[in-house]
């Protein structure tokens, strides 16, 4: 959850976009500071979200967390699932 809020936050992106993440896409944060985005809602379009340097600060802190996550997840995978499925979260399950 914690993993997710700071995405949420540093981002800009919707829920929509960031329960079908997978664990390759986040890396990409981590590594270069920005994201590709899949239109899903928008058309075909892809787009990329970009960390500012205080973005960057929030996510190195969440950090471990991803590497916890990348013990028991492909980089294919889908990033946010429920236990035992490869599925994304639905949005409901997400909506505190």
């Amino acid at each position: 959850m914690r993993l997710a809020l700071a995405l949420l936050l540093v981002t800009g992106i919707r829920i929509s976009e960031l329960l079908p993440l997978k664990m390759n896409q986040v890396e990409s944060l981590f590594t270069k500071h920005w994201i590709s985005i899949d239109g899903a809602k928008r058309g075909p379009a892809n787009h990329k979200a970009f960390l500012t340097k205080e973005g960057a600060k929030i996510i190195k802190e969440r950090r471990l967390n991803f590497e916890f996550l990348q013990l028991f997840k492909d980089s294919d995978s889908s990033i946010f699932t429920a236990e035992n499925s490869n599925k994304p979260l639905a949005r409901e399950a997400f909506t505190i």
